[in-house]
This record gives C-alpha cells, sequence and structure tokens, in this order.
C-alpha cells in the first residue's frame, strides 16, 4: 500500500514516474528514483553513485575484504569502481 500511496501524491505533485521496469533499478542507464524535498532525481543519482563509490573504495571496507576472501576480491572491487554508470538524468556523473 505504500508504493501506491507514494506514487498517488508524486502524481497529484507532478512527479514523473519511471515508465518502464528498468528505471526502478538503481543501475540503470534510465535509473529514474522520486525527487524529494531537498533533492532532484538527479541529485539522487549522483549521491548515490558517491557514496557507492566511497563505501567500496574506503580502505577499511577493502582491507575487510581482503582478509575475508582474498587480494582477488579487491582487485575486482577495484575494477568494479573503475567501471563509471552512464545515466541519462546525471550525465556529469556523480558528486565526488
Amino acid at each position: 500500500m505504500h508504493n501506491v500511496t507514494t506514487s498517488t501524491k508524486a502524481l497529484e505533485q507532478g512527479e514523473q514516474l519511471p515508465e518502464s521496469w528498468h528505471q526502478f533499478s538503481q543501475h540503470a542507464f534510465d535509473a529514474l528514483p522520486l525527487p524529494n524535498k531537498h533533492l532532484t532525481s538527479a541529485q539522487i543519482i549522483q549521491f548515490r553513485d558517491y557514496a557507492w563509490d566511497t563505501y567500496f573504495g574506503a580502505p577499511g571496507y577493502l582491507d575487510m575484504m581482503g582478509r575475508k576472501f582474498g587480494p582477488q576480491i579487491v582487485e575486482h572491487i577495484g575494477r568494479m569502481r573503475n567501471i563509471p554508470l552512464a545515466r541519462k538524468i546525471a550525465p556529469e556523473g556523480n558528486l565526488a
């Protein structure tokens, strides 16, 4: 019921809702999160990407992953971080 209420409220406020299922994915090129009182959809995407990169690039996290799973996993995470996600609504990239 929460989603219906959120969608109804967004429509009443004139917000654009995702038109296809893949726009709900935070990794999709055309991801479209709902804006909120403080941030636009583009700013939310930019922050998500910044937070993801910050978390997976944190030395403490990488050290833990290296101890638990080995250096090959740390290398894999590094390769993942080197692949920027293209964004339709935020072509300039994340907030970093």
